[in-house]
């Protein structure tokens, strides 16, 4: 029963910690897609910004000049 926990927590940290590494999301795959969906409503082709990607808590963080999103670890894009 004692070494039950331990490794249950392990396995639960191990879990979390590839959720929120997400390395099966390209970078460059997102940065496309985001600039395909939402450059023209925001405003970011029209400034001549470009998308960045940066790590964020399970999923990325995509920030332009004028405006961010969220893609989710599963891929979904988000506000």
């Amino acid at each position: 029963m004692k070494v039950k926990i331990p490794a249950v927590i392990i396995v639960f940290l191990c879990v979390g910690i590839i959720l929120t590494w997400a390395p099966w999301l390209d970078n460059q795959q997102i940065k496309a897609d985001v600039y395909k969906k939402y450059a023209q409503t925001d405003g970011t082709a029209a400034a001549g910004c470009n998308y960045s990607v940066m790590y964020a808590p399970l999923g990325r963080w995509t920030p332009s000049c004028e405006n961010a999103h969220y893609v989710t670890f599963w891929g979904w894009l988000m506000f």
